[in-house]
């Protein structure tokens, strides 16, 4: 009984669609994006795995083995709904920090 208490740590790991490896950047990345997510505590492994399969399917598209950080940033975009994924698209290609800040607090009041 002890160890169901004692549960071990989740790490990013392959489904049955082939055999996928993880780099420490996209691990990263995960971990950083859950901890950021505006959503309650108890749906975070929920919200994991589905970041894992969108950055999974990701880099199975682009034909790779190994799941980057960018794999994982693609994968997030991708799930967004459309309006919301340019904007972030715009605020990132402009690189400016004020409209970055700005789009996290209009994506904020949103919730």
């Amino acid at each position: 009984m002890n160890a169901f208490w004692n549960k071990k740590k989740e790490e990013p790991t392959s489904d049955a669609g082939g055999s996928l490896t993880w780099n420490s950047q996209a691990t990263a990345a995960i971990e950083q994006s859950l901890a950021q997510a505006p959503v309650p505590k108890l749906m975070k492994n929920q919200i994991k795995k589905q970041l894992m399969n969108a950055a999974e399917a990701t880099t199975r598209a682009a034909g790779r083995t190994e799941v980057t950080a960018e794999d994982v940033m693609q994968g997030l975009l991708a799930s967004m709904p459309e309006d919301v994924r340019s904007q972030v698209e715009d605020a990132v290609q402009t690189k400016d920090p004020k409209k970055l800040q700005d789009l996290q607090n209009k994506l904020r009041r949103q919730k």
